[in-house]
């Protein structure tokens, strides 16, 4: 239902002239579906440190050292698109001239889709949470252990990776 608003104002705003707003919802909606799908991806030399194959080598610090390094590639990646995207309205208002109304959709088109992501990998921990109380005891080290501090670390990792994804959407928005 979003996406379809989102494609009406697009449209809406196309048709007003302002085709610079109508391309970045559009980029906006592409990167909803993507996102979720590449911060998952990217995050996985994060989750091989903190949970590899054998359960003696797990511990906390790997936990939290798989997480710096799952926030850190999280952030250096989407931090390229915010760039994408800031760099474009800067261009679209000194250039084109367009109106100042391409900063807010800017900022919803770089924000929103790492809110849906952030969203799902937290509904994700809460299915996984709900889905290891219907094992039994001795089999949660085996399958429900890892797999919900797994989902739990990327939750985690994207938590802190969206407070940085708007510092630098700030940083970047009144460097350029």
């Amino acid at each position: 239902m979003i996406t379809l608003v989102a494609v009406g104002i697009a449209v809406v705003l196309f048709f007003l002239g302002q085709q610079t707003s109508a391309s970045l919802i559009i980029i906006g909606i592409v990167a909803k579906y993507l996102s979720p799908f590449i911060l998952t991806a990217i995050s996985l030399p994060g989750r091989f440190i903190a949970f590899p194959n054998d359960a003696d080598k797990r511990s906390k610090a790997r936990l939290i050292l798989g997480t710096i390094i799952s926030v850190f590639i999280q952030s250096c990646v989407y931090l390229v698109y915010v760039w994408f995207v800031v760099g474009w309205a800067a261009s679209a208002v000194s250039e084109q001239g367009t109106a100042i109304i391409v900063w807010p959709i800017a900022f919803l088109a770089t924000i929103v889709p790492f809110w849906f992501a952030l969203n799902e990998f937290k509904r994700a921990v809460k299915e996984t949470e709900h889905a290891s109380k219907d094992i039994p005891e001795v089999a949660k080290e085996v399958i429900g252990g890892p797999e919900i501090k797994m989902f739990n670390m990327l939750a985690q990792a994207s938590q802190i990776s969206f407070v940085l994804t708007i510092v630098g959407f700030l940083a970047f928005a009144f460097a350029l």
